[in-house]
């Protein structure tokens, strides 16, 4: 979120995934250096609308990555609701592409 309280969500992305890469280049990908709370990842699930009991793998860090890289589930159920499918509870996307 940006410091008008608009979103930037975007750029926060791309600041999480240069977060993940160089913690893995360095080989220091762990929460002992890159801890998020679980009250902040439940907060970043709340605003995209992502059931807090979602599992997401990773680290702290990647979790929060991917918590953010998906579509907001209002969007995505709305899509699949149109073409008559329904979104599995425990879904989540992996990749730029993701089959269901």
């Amino acid at each position: 979120m940006d410091a008008q309280g608009g979103e930037n969500i975007e750029r926060m992305i791309e600041l999480l995934g240069y977060l993940v890469s160089d913690a893995q280049e360095r080989g220091m990908l762990c929460d002992q250096y890159y801890f998020l709370s679980d009250q902040y990842l439940n907060t970043c699930k709340n605003f995209q609308g992502i059931d807090n009991g979602t599992h997401f793998p990773g680290t702290r860090l990647e979790q929060a990555y991917w918590i953010w890289r998906q579509t907001p589930r209002q969007v995505l159920r709305a899509i699949l609701s149109a073409n008559g499918m329904e979104l599995p509870p425990d879904f989540v996307q992996r990749g730029p592409i993701t089959w269901l």
